[in-house]
């Protein structure tokens, strides 16, 4: 018997939790350079993302591809025994988020070459 290929709902919660914090499915696919229905399919869970997909959304909402991750995985989803786990990460990354915000905006290549 053919087994058929079940999407990974990685894909799918990133396109969703990109959509909750107020993205349009259009603006996603520009950012991807994709046609709008591949963008459904995503969210309906009928397509994946590529890794690459993946780090340039986190790229555009100014994330890390990690912190895009754990912020789109539903709660619900995580084994009761590694929530506690679930939630410090949450807390880490907002208070991540707060100390960033409070930084003078500092162009990347600059550090980097400053090494």
């Amino acid at each position: 018997m053919k087994s058929v290929k079940q999407p990974d709902r990685l894909s799918e919660n990133v396109i969703r939790y990109l959509i909750r914090q107020g993205l349009k499915q259009t603006r996603i696919s520009q950012i991807l350079k994709v046609h709008r229905s591949y963008i459904s399919r995503v969210a309906a869970g009928d397509r994946d993302l590529t890794v690459k997909h993946m780090e340039k959304l986190a790229e555009a909402v100014n994330m890390i591809l990690p912190e895009l991750l754990i912020r789109s995985t539903p709660p619900e989803s995580v084994p009761l025994k590694m929530r506690k786990s679930y939630t410090l990460m949450l807390e880490g990354l907002k208070l991540s988020a707060e100390l960033r915000s409070a930084l003078p905006a500092t162009n990347t290549k600059e550090l980097v070459s400053a090494r």
